[in-house]
């Protein structure tokens, strides 16, 4: 597309993206086939928020065309949003994705309409995955004529790393605008052999400071972290060890962290901890023989402990997620909890007694509800 065609595209696409980021919406699958041009020039960004599934055959499809994909949190693994060729770094490794996603992609389709090639172009969508991880834009596709503030906002908003890209659409807008370049300082008219008064001489160096510190300040703003996205979508797989299977029963058997980061699950009879980030699972160690987790796992306020119900001897057992002693918080429970949780006030569970709490050193449970 010619420059002059395609920047107004570009500043509406950004405009619609700003929109949407001041409500807390990050669209995650931005593409060519989810933006039209209506006949009066205006731009339409569309399919917020992977509304829809699509089944189509992975092997079949091509790098920009590949399927969008959207499920319901936890239920598969290997699920990777958007579209392979405009998909961020972080999103292609099923990292959780804020507004820095929908920059990157941003860039990946202004590269396109002002070079008439992908940025990034694979044989197949695990090829076009790689080249996003790892590869770099074929920058020398950009016509000669595409100024280099524009060349800026594309690097900008294509930096592999989301600390080092550009922060919010608003940056980005204003940066095609050329909002951030230096105005070049008017040269004094006078005599060649005059002087310059001091303040004319001065007026060089303050522009220059006040520039540059107006740089490394919006480039501090821009690279601060964004705020969580309200509803974080992440998916992955629980894999067991070997040999073992998850205990699956009518409880809760799979506990996440209050900060999101580590998972415990029951299976083998055993309690195991992992590393959301991470394949492999550890068991806690310090758990009696005896005393065999069956379930309702849950963590402490900290994520540093974690409560349990063993069903050799009917009570609820308490335990370092780092590995320890395993201490007796209370006997009698002749069930399995219904259902447990730990807060600031105690740890609150459920069984055919009615609702229950205990204090987290131990002690006899507080009957709440019968």
């Amino acid at each position: 597309m010619a420059l002059d065609e395609a920047l107004p595209i570009a500043k509406q696409i950004a405009e619609a993206l700003e929109a949407a980021h001041e409500q807390g919406i990050i669209h995650r699958d931005l593409k060519p086939a989810n933006i039209k041009v209506r006949a009066d020039g205006t731009v339409k960004v569309l399919d917020f928020g992977l509304a829809k599934a699509l089944d189509v055959n992975p092997a079949s499809a091509t790098a920009d065309q590949s399927p969008t994909i959207t499920t319901p949190a936890m239920t598969q693994a290997g699920m990777i949003l958007g579209t392979a060729a405009y998909m961020a770094p972080e999103q292609a490794r099923g990292k959780v994705v804020d507004k820095r996603a929908d920059i990157w992609a941003f860039g990946a389709v202004l590269f396109e309409m002002l070079s008439g090639q992908r940025a990034f172009r694979g044989e197949d969508v695990t090829d076009t995955l790689a080249l996003v991880v790892r590869g770099e834009p074929g920058w020398d596709a950009l016509p000669p004529t595409v100024p280099a503030r524009v060349r800026q906002v594309l690097r900008a908003c294509l930096q592999k790393d989301a600390r080092q890209r550009l922060g919010d659409m608003q940056s980005v807008r204003l940066a095609l605008d050329g909002a951030f370049e230096a105005a070049a300082v008017p040269q004094a008219v006078g005599r060649a052999s005059a002087v310059p008064p001091l303040w004319r001489r001065a007026l060089p160096v303050a522009a220059a400071v006040v520039l540059t510190a107006t740089i490394v300040a919006g480039g501090a703003w821009s690279l601060m972290p964004p705020p969580a996205p309200s509803a974080p979508l992440a998916q992955f797989r629980i894999q067991p060890p070997d040999g073992l299977a998850l205990d699956i029963d009518s409880r809760q058997n799979v506990a996440l962290s209050p900060d999101g980061t580590r998972l415990i699950f029951s299976a083998g009879r055993r309690l195991f901890v992992r590393a959301i980030g991470e394949v492999d699972a550890t068991p806690i160690q310090g758990i009696p023989e005896g005393a065999v987790p069956s379930s309702s796992p849950v963590f402490s306020p900290d994520g540093e402990s974690v409560v349990f119900w063993a069903n050799a001897d009917g009570t609820l057992k308490r335990v370092p997620v780092a590995g320890g002693q395993a201490l007796t918080i209370a006997q009698g429970v002749s069930v399995a909890p219904f259902g447990m949780t730990w807060g600031a006030d105690g740890i609150v569970f459920a069984d055919t007694a009615g609702v229950l709490r205990v204090s987290p050193s131990g002690g006899t449970p507080e009957r709440l509800v019968q």
